[in-house]
Formats: structure tokens, C-alpha cells, sequence
């Protein structure tokens, strides 16, 4: 999603982050509206999570590592973005392939 996108969803409808907040966030990270950002976690169950509708996470660690569709990625983490379930949001690189590597199959 766009980091435009995040905001809309994350502060405009879900009212998960204040508005002032995330706008410290995109001058500390060099965040504009158009660059893409993604959340991830170092845990396989969390990151595969993010894949699922939200009345399906409480079904996330039933799902078998083999199953789950979870990649490494490159780009920059946003600690201030730590969603209290062990989730951040990542700003990916603008251009080129941001997945390394599918780490799960």
C-alpha cells in the first residue's frame, strides 16, 4: 500500500495512529504519499497475518508454516510503528524488487 493509503486506512478509518503522529514518522523516515510501505515481523504467524482478513487473524497460528505466504523483504523499518503485536511497518524501496527471498517454502 501507499504510505497515503496507510494513512487513510490506519488514522482516517481505523483510528489506530493520530494523525500528528504518523506525520513525525514521514519527516523522521522520508515518507510521501506515493512510496510504498507494508507491514512485517520477524515471526512467520505474524507476518502471515497481514495476508489475512482481519476476522481471520484469530485463525493465524492455526495455519501450518508450509501454508503461509510469507517473504523477506528489503527496506526501512518504522520502530515507531510497532503495532503491539510484534508488527511494523516497513518502507520498501522505491524501483526494483523488494522481496529477497520467499522464506517459507
Amino acid at each position: 500500500m501507499t504510505w497515503a493509503g496507510f494513512i487513510q486506512l490506519e488514522v482516517v478509518e481505523r483510528g489506530n495512529y493520530k494523525r500528528a503522529e504518523v506525520e513525525d514518522w514521514a519527516k523522521k523516515h522520508g515518507l510521501v504519499p506515493d512510496i510504498q510501505v507494508i507491514w512485517a515481523s520477524q515471526k512467520k504467524w505474524v507476518a502471515n497475518k497481514y495476508n489475512l482478513l482481519a476476522e481471520d487473524w484469530d485463525t493465524a497460528q492455526d495455519i501450518p508454516e508450509d501454508e503461509m505466504d510469507v517473504y523477506e523483504v528489503r527496506g526501512t523499518i518504522i520502530p515507531e510503528s510497532d503495532d503491539g503485536d510484534e508488527g511494523v511497518l516497513v518502507k520498501l524501496k522505491n524501483g526494483g524488487c523488494n522481496v529477497i527471498r520467499r522464506i517459507n517454502r
